[in-house]
């Protein structure tokens, strides 16, 4: 089943369009971002939230549990 969102009033940080802490609407299609909402779209309020692309979270233990 395809899932369709708009992630609404989130504060957008996109360094490769330029786009730098701009409180904007982002809309969701099947997990890619689309132009426009699908008129069945779920509505998520992010207002004082953070959207940005999926980070990494490079943490990491490089031993692993051999030490415990």
């Amino acid at each position: 089943m395809t899932e369709h969102l708009v992630l609404k009033n989130g504060t957008v940080f996109d360094p490769m369009n330029g786009i730098d802490g701009e409180v904007m609407d982002v809309c969701v299609s099947d997990g890619k971002i689309v132009e426009m909402a699908h008129r069945n779209a779920k509505v998520i309020d992010l207002k004082g939230n953070a959207v940005m692309a999926g980070g990494v979270d490079p943490h990491s233990h490089i031993l692993g549990s051999s030490l415990n």
